[in-house]
């Protein structure tokens, strides 16, 4: 599998009053959810951390997190769309609010991030599988700080945490990031051992006297 290398991070906008205001997140129904813009901003951070341009979805569509401000709530549900179209056929759309809810987004987070670990190995070949383990980990959760911060950056700019619950959202969010993290950690440290068969049963202490007595009646 090809893998290219992400262009480096480089802000190139910074909204003005005035788009804070006309951007402000206000309207729970019919605005993107807070948790979308963090699950798109934590991707986003942490395939640039990697260094990987292809996941098993293919090229990541790159935009930066101060752009993110710039563009339209349709276009970012565009870029979500590509980037969740095998998590989410319908796209974010169809999905419903319990979609939405710390589980479900950590899980989507961590299910594609983790998705890049053949292509880190690939990439890193020089690395012992412990290194390599490490080394990834190391870059996502990195890459995960990096992405949780911007996108409270991008939240608290567009009124996000005027709503009630938000900010607890996105903190039960990122616990729950670092949780599944940590899963995938210990599951490849320890993968499922192979079942072993069943010892034969030690034989019968009874075995050698039935013996005797059957010789017995054959002697008789």
């Amino acid at each position: 599998m090809e893998v290219n290398t992400l262009p480096a991070f480089q802000p190139s906008f910074t909204p003005s009053i005035q788009s804070r205001k006309s951007e402000k997140y206000l309207d729970q129904e019919n605005s993107l959810p807070a948790n979308s813009r963090v699950e798109e901003v934590i991707i986003e951070k942490t395939l640039k951390n990697l260094h990987l341009g292809k996941g098993r979805r293919g090229q990541f569509t790159d935009f930066t997190g101060g752009e993110a401000l710039a563009i339209k709530t349709q276009e970012i549900i565009k870029k979500l769309n590509e980037l969740l179209k095998e998590e989410v056929p319908g796209g974010i759309e169809s999905l419903k609010p319990e979609d939405f809810t710390p589980e479900a987004t950590a899980e989507r987070i961590v299910t594609q991030i983790t998705s890049l670990f053949p292509a880190f190995q690939k990439q890193h070949s020089n690395l012992s599988p412990e290194e390599s383990l490490s080394r990834f980990l190391d870059l996502v959760r990195e890459g995960v700080d990096k992405g949780y911060t911007a996108a409270v950056g991008i939240l608290d700019d567009l009124g996000a945490f005027e709503i009630d619950g938000v900010q607890e959202s996105l903190e039960a969010t990122r616990s729950l990031i670092e949780e599944k993290l940590v899963a995938f950690e210990n599951f490849k440290k320890s993968p499922p051992s192979e079942p072993q068969l069943a010892e034969p049963p030690p034989p019968s202490e009874e075995t050698p006297a039935k013996v005797e007595d059957t010789e017995a009646k054959v002697s008789e």
